[in-house]
């Protein structure tokens, strides 16, 4: 299965340049792409430790090339079935955790609003895919911040039916949108905690949560995206943006305050943690603490440790 050629790549000179355009070859190179995906992650699970190794980038760069050749024998065969979603649904998810946005955008492009446009799926036209759009939308913050022109643009040509307008889910991304453009990050720390993430994601037909392992063995040809793969992409895309506001909020911290007291009795490593947003979405990685954030850019050079005391800390003022 590894060495049948990719169709762009192939261009037909190649005996076996047609093969990924035969729908059950399609669905037999998904199986083999399982199996690798399977072991990839049991050992390298999403919501385990966050360190990105050089054997752990190679194997999921290795699965993310499999799935782009699938993707590319899919689209010359013109399939855009239920099949083909899940494809490029997962494709989309993958490239996600993985962190790779550029094929993460790439995938984007041809899925919404194009394949689900085409789609001749029943179950699509019944309930949408809101992880997926969810997914989509944060994507766009986090590739283009601070710009929201992306997002903006995206927004509009989501159907009703996978955003409906006025939602839980249609508040809360438009919310984050919000805070991000208006410098809100109080506003932008309660939004990307875990609980308002589940509210806005709850009382629909998607469930994010793990499927049973009868679910998770299905045949390629009924073969749905996994929900919990899609939530652990939802929460890395929120924790991605979260770091890159972190770091124009620290900014502004070092512009404003000359002095932090983290003490016991006064309530300003909680303050601290809260507006920076320290604690982790997912429940295997370890949280930051105040104490944690400080040491980490004292080496940085931002702050540094009052004299005769270990819980006040100057900031240093940012270079103009």
């Amino acid at each position: 299965m590894n060495l049948i050629a990719s169709p762009s790549r192939s261009s037909g000179l190649e005996k076996d340049g047609d093969t990924l355009k035969d729908f059950k070859v399609q669905e037999e190179y998904r199986d083999f792409i399982q199996g690798k995906l399977d072991s990839c992650l049991q050992k390298f699970p999403p919501s385990g430790d966050a360190t990105q190794s050089t054997q752990r980038t190679e194997v999921e760069q290795n699965i993310l090339i499999l799935f782009r050749k699938l993707r590319e024998g899919i689209s010359s065969s013109h399939r855009k079935d239920e099949f083909a979603l899940e494809v490029y649904e997962t494709s989309l998810v993958l490239a996600t955790l993985f962190r790779t946005p550029l094929q993460a955008t790439t995938t984007l492009s041809y899925l919404l609003p194009g394949l689900y446009y085409a789609s001749s799926s029943e179950s699509l036209r019944q309930q949408g895919r809101l992880s997926i759009t969810l997914i989509s939308l944060l994507h766009h913050l986090v590739a283009a911040y601070p710009s929201q022109a992306p997002f903006h643009q995206h927004l509009p040509i989501i159907p009703a039916s996978f955003l409906p307008r006025g939602s839980q889910a249609s508040k809360w991304i438009s919310s984050i949108a919000s805070a991000l453009r208006t410098n809100d990050y109080m506003k932008l720390g309660a939004l990307t905690q875990l609980s308002a993430i589940q509210e806005a994601t709850s009382g629909t037909n998607e469930k994010l949560a793990t499927p049973s392992p009868s679910e998770s063995h299905l045949k390629s040809s009924t073969r749905h995206l996994d929900p919990g793969l899609a939530n652990e992409a939802l929460l890395t895309l929120v924790d991605a943006l979260r770091t890159k506001a972190r770091a124009r909020i620290w900014l502004t911290l070092r512009s404003a305050y000359r002095e932090l007291w983290c003490q016991s009795e006064y309530d300003t490593s909680e303050w601290l943690e809260s507006t920076l947003a320290l604690k982790s979405l997912k429940a295997g990685q370890a949280s930051t603490d105040a104490g944690m954030w400080l040491g980490e850019r004292e080496k940085e050079g931002d702050v540094r440790k009052k004299e005769g005391s270990d819980s006040r800390w100057i900031l240093i003022k940012p270079k103009q």
